[in-house]
């Protein structure tokens, strides 16, 4: 059987790649042209104008030549006080269901002291973080 050669013109000692349309380099879009224009459906509706209006901050925040960096600080720390008052819970209540009422008063009251701290920690969270609220 008989080789074909490539006809893509490239061959093994040249040094650039075969030019093909497929292979071509997109070249980003311009800094002042949004990829995606914003559209409303209803401008008479507050949410849609809010959601589009959220929409196109976030887009232009993050591009790349802005100096803007996204901090998640806040929400970890949320997520985390709150999955720590879900997990204080089960284990509260795993605690209650396995052992006697009068022997599982102590881990209770622990249980129930902690989810006092926690809970009004997490919802006030905002309040420290973002003064003014």
């Amino acid at each position: 059987m008989a080789k074909k050669r490539a006809t893509s013109g490239h061959t093994a000692g040249s040094p650039e790649p075969p030019t093909s349309p497929l292979r071509a380099a997109i070249p980003p879009p311009p800094p002042t042209e949004s990829p995606d224009p914003v559209t409303v459906s209803n401008p008479y509706n507050a949410n849609d104008l809010k959601v589009a209006c959220d929409d196109a901050l976030k887009r232009y925040i993050a591009r790349p030549d802005t100096s803007f960096s996204t901090v998640n600080r806040h929400t970890d720390v949320r997520l985390a006080l709150g999955w720590t008052s879900v997990l204080v819970a089960a284990v509260t209540a795993g605690w209650g269901y396995k052992v006697e009422f009068e022997k599982a008063k102590t881990g209770l009251w622990i249980g129930f002291i902690l989810s006092v701290f926690l809970v009004p920690r997490r919802s006030s969270l905002l309040t420290v973080v973002v003064p003014g609220t």
